[in-house]
């Protein structure tokens, strides 16, 4: 992947010969490479103090030896000591050319300039959304199945073979309540749309807030009733379940999210009691001589959790055990990642903990992924008191912004409804990525849309802008990528976006790493900022920066970036699952 990492290419090549003149390995040059302290001091920095001893010579004397070698390389503009520091930066037009070949060679590869290597021969299992079951998806959803379908996209760039399942709350008190209230109701064995199944939820957490026992009892035997077998209440679960993935396949469609796999929680039933007397007689476990629970008791590094309650039901961390130990034997994770709300870690790492103290080495690739509350109008859902905000109504809402947004653009009215939906619907998802993955948030709808500011539709409207041009010149990205020549490009203002692009593949890293794909969203938007701001300085000075310049080999080159650009762009919102509309 070097081919496609201009930065790591020039650094490698200044390293190897700055290495060279201090006699020292090049790992260790590479190592303490970095930024300027100032930006105008060039684009990379070396100090020369760590070298000096082995050099048997001043940190000075040694940066103005290496600054005079690093002056020889034709990567290489300018190369000076300041004090014991060496300041280089790169030839423009070399600089620009590489970038480049990096956007021509990764439109051959999936993924593209965030694609990687290093999850080749790997899988890797992604369990994200998981609503309960008998509602739509609510507005608080959302975050967390954004996060998840984009991390899936960006692990599946870098090579692995991404599993993604969506761990159903089809099981529980809820589901008891709610078969007790069908009971009891006269639409027993009618089909319940999700919003009908949710007003019966709610209602049946208010009759438990007034007699919490008779609630719980009611609950509990449906539940037993359930769990043996019993034809009626198989038969109003199946209603409930498949009321409910009709629902949410829809809302997933309209947010380009899929799942290879539902895996619900009532598929663990007997396997979580099965692991928790296999956890206890291993002694990982223990059993409460009075309650008669299992638990797993807590240390210094975990909490303490349950695996079976007093009445002999598996609890949430129960049934997690089991569905671990299935996917690993179902699929060989080498990772299997849970991406759920940040306060929900604590019960994740005390199961992983236990399925290690086990035996089991395999548990070594059980991650939690914990993401930030999201509230929207300052306000926390709360389903069961009929307080959740549909999603669908969001991404309705959204939308209609959008479509009034573009009717002042020039935009054909055929394509107004289509590209109202990529804006909106973009607008929702890279709303939820831009913020670092761990932070609390507010959404706003109306800051989302907007065509200012930190957006995707700023960023959509970058990526029309520059299809506007290249169709004004009468030539398609693919022709413009290989038709000019890209050692034209010198101005400032034209390294900056080749810059801004060549950011991209570091970025990626930086997502994987950190599973957090607000790093994309940061290089997107500086490509967008370096684009906007060479577009305008060619608005001012139609002479000299005019990307339709006058000068056929210029107006080649310079074609050429703008079409690197797009490709970049698109990529990078491909991989987030945001839309790159042509026209805006």
């Amino acid at each position: 992947m070097a081919l496609m990492d201009p930065v790591a290419g020039f650094e490698g090549a200044l390293a190897e010969v700055l290495a060279e003149a201090a006699s020292v390995d090049v790992g260790a040059v590479v190592r303490v490479l970095g930024p300027p302290r100032r930006a105008e001091h060039g684009d990379i920095a070396l100090p020369a103090h760590p070298f000096a001893r082995v050099a048997g010579v001043a940190p000075g004397v040694l940066a103005e030896k290496l600054a005079a070698r690093a002056r020889d390389l034709d990567v290489v503009e300018s190369a000076t000591a300041v004090g014991p520091f060496v300041n280089v930066t790169w030839r423009g037009s070399r600089f620009v050319s590489a970038v480049v070949d990096a956007v021509r060679a990764s439109t051959q590869i999936p993924g593209g300039l965030v694609a990687g290597d290093e999850g080749n021969g790997k899988t890797l299992v992604i369990e994200f959304s998981s609503p309960n079951a008998a509602r739509k998806l609510a507005f608080h959803h959302l975050r967390g199945t954004v996060l998840g379908a984009a991390l899936a996209r960006l692990f599946e760039a870098r090579g692995y073979d991404v599993i993604r399942l969506n761990h159903l709350g089809d099981y529980g008190h809820n589901i008891g309540q709610l078969l007790g209230m069908l009971d009891r109701s006269s639409s027993g064995d009618e089909r319940l749309s999700p919003e009908e199944l949710q007003a019966l939820y709610v209602e049946a957490n208010r009759q438990e807030a007034h007699d919490p026992e008779q609630s719980k009892r009611i609950a509990g035997e449906w539940l037993a009733l359930f769990e043996a077998g019993d034809e009626t209440a198989m038969r109003r679960w199946t209603m409930i379940i498949d009321s409910t993935r009709e629902a949410l396949d829809s809302t997933y469609a309209r947010l380009g999210v899929h799942f290879d796999e539902y895996r619900g929680e009532s598929r663990y039933i007997r396997s979580s009691l099965e692991v928790a007397d296999k956890l206890l007689e291993d002694g990982v476990a223990q059993r409460d001589p009075e309650r008669g629970s299992i638990f797993i008791p807590g240390d210094d590094s975990h909490q303490p959790i349950v695996l079976v309650n007093s009445r002999g039901i598996s609890t949430y961390e129960g049934r997690d055990a089991a569905a671990a130990i299935e996917r690993q034997r179902d699929f060989g994770f080498d990772r299997c990642l849970y991406l759920t709300d940040i306060g929900q870690g604590g019960r994740f790492e005390a199961m992983f903990a236990a399925l290690r103290a086990d035996g089991l080495e395999w548990a070594q690739g059980l991650e939690f992924v914990g993401f930030g509350q999201m509230r929207l109008g300052g306000r926390k859902a709360k389903t069961r008191e009929g307080r959740a905000v549909s999603l669908d109504d969001v991404l309705d809402e959204v939308t209609e912004r959008a479509a009034q947004e573009i009717a002042k653009r020039d935009i054909a009215h055929d394509d107004v409804d289509r590209v109202a939906r990529q804006i909106g619907i973009g607008a929702a998802l890279f709303g939820q990525m831009r913020m670092r993955r761990a932070a609390d948030f507010d959404f706003d709808p109306d800051e989302a849309v907007s065509f200012r500011g930190e957006t995707a539709p700023r960023v959509q409207y970058t990526h029309a802008r520059i299809c506007s041009i290249l169709r004004k010149a009468g030539i398609g990205r693919e022709e413009a990528l290989v038709s000019g020549d890209p050692e034209l490009l010198a101005d400032p203002l034209e390294v900056r976006v080749a810059a801004a692009i060549a950011g991209v593949p570091a970025a990626a890293r930086r997502a994987v790493e950190a599973q957090d794909p607000s790093y994309l969203t940061d290089a997107v938007l500086v490509i967008a900022d370096a684009w906007a701001v060479y577009q305008t300085a060619g608005s001012r000075n139609r002479v000299d920066l005019r990307v339709l310049s006058e000068d056929r080999e210029l107006r080649g080159a310079r074609l050429l970036l703008a079409a690197a650009t797009a490709i970049a762009i698109e990529q990078i919102l491909d991989v987030l699952g945001v839309a790159s509309p042509e026209a805006m």
